[in-house]
């Protein structure tokens, strides 16, 4: 028992007594931690007297001393424009000279933050989000700055805010670890890279978080997500120098994800006109070899986009083939071959062409004399056309 209680009292002490760098900032019994302090709704001279005593305090390095007078003014008293600006001033510096001796996130929650104004809770939270990458933990960096952020959107540490977000979300990128099999730092890094984009969309690295959002999931095969960002890298932020590959993997990753050549047309016909288009703008070789690279990838994309146009074509034509349907069957085998032609595939090319000879001149003769459809294979055309589209 009294070694029980020797040990609260010890406890006890070191509590009243402070742990801090900066000097106790509770006073021992029976003593006022401000005095001297005379009340509330002070006087415009006890307010001056206040300030002055804040200001010793912190030429004397005793920082948590002079922000809490600082803010006892601040809270206590009705002042005027000049004195409340003084308090404040005060109340900053004091804080700043308190973050500045911390080295710990703990030592900053000294002062219950819905006490703190606007200002000083800004100074709180970057700081303390700064310690935290310090001793990496930069999740728990980030749900400092989230918090601050979602009562305050707009303060004046907003640029290093970001900043910070940034240099979170890529801690954790690089970190990569994981806790058992349900969450992961990279996984979190996403979530922080969507957040600088959205809360922080002029950063300078925002383009950079979108590349990485979409080469994340492009590598876990979720093209649409990836498409999206990547999307938004070339429309948000047309020069950056991620933004002419960007602009090629979009088609890419819209081949990648394309499924059946015979049912997706209409798509692979989009993925070509992007291919072109990218062709056309940023087609020059000689640039660098990377580039030069790039729109080699390009233009073998292009080559096979035709050749799966040509196939898909292809397809139809023999399920046209097969119902003895000759309108359809020459039809997509006629535009087959100049599919393959533009691609210089010689077999695709001799394979089309076999069926545009076998069902030409049955296939023309099912046109009226307007060169309206008349037949059956009109019909079944038009389905199957759909069906492809």
């Amino acid at each position: 028992m009294t070694h029980a209680l020797s040990a609260l009292c010890l406890v006890l002490a070191l509590a009243l007594s402070g742990c801090g760098t900066t000097g106790p900032i509770l006073a021992t019994w029976g003593e006022d931690p401000l005095a001297p302090y005379p009340g509330e709704q002070l006087t415009p001279e006890a307010v001056d007297a206040q300030l002055d005593i804040a200001q010793r305090e912190l030429d004397e390095g005793l920082a948590w001393e002079a922000t809490r007078r600082a803010l006892r003014l601040y809270e206590d008293t009705q002042l005027d424009s000049a004195r409340g600006n003084r308090t404040i001033q005060t109340l900053i510096d004091a804080y700043d000279a308190a973050i500045r001796a911390s080295t710990r996130p703990s030592q900053l929650d000294r002062i219950r933050t819905s006490r703190l104004p606007r200002t000083v809770r800004a100074m709180r939270a970057v700081a303390k989000a700064e310690l935290r990458l310090a001793r990496d933990t930069p999740l728990l960096a980030f749900e400092e700055l989230w918090e601050l952020e979602q009562s305050y959107p707009a303060h004046h540490l907003s640029n290093e805010a970001a900043d910070l977000v940034w240099a979170a979300a890529t801690r954790l990128r690089e970190r990569d670890g994981s806790f058992l099999f349900f969450y992961s730092d990279a996984g979190r890094a996403n979530t922080v890279y969507d957040y600088l984009v959205v809360q922080h969309p002029t950063h300078p690295r925002c383009d950079e978080a979108y590349w990485r959002l979409a080469s994340f999931d492009a590598e876990r095969r979720r093209f649409v997500d990836a498409i999206l960002h990547l999307e938004d890298l070339v429309l948000y932020h047309p020069t950056s120098p991620y933004a002419i590959e960007a602009e090629a993997r979009i088609p890419t990753l819209r081949l990648e994800d394309h499924a059946r050549s015979d049912f997706d047309i209409g798509s692979l016909e989009r993925i070509l006109a992007e291919t072109r288009a990218w062709l056309a703008r940023h087609g020059r070789v000689g640039l660098s070899p990377e580039r030069d690279a790039l729109v080699e990838r390009m233009r073998a994309q292009e080559v096979e986009c035709l050749m799966r146009l040509a196939r898909g074509d292809l397809a139809i034509a023999r399920y046209y083939d097969r119902l003895d349907e000759s309108f359809g069957a020459w039809q997509h085998a006629a535009r087959a071959q100049d599919y393959a032609a533009e691609a210089n595939d010689a077999d695709l090319i001799e394979e089309a062409r076999a069926l545009v000879v076998e069902h030409e001149s049955a296939a023309l003769g099912t046109r009226g004399a307007d060169g309206a459809d008349t037949g059956a294979g009109a019909g079944a055309d038009t389905g199957a056309e759909a069906g492809a589209r």
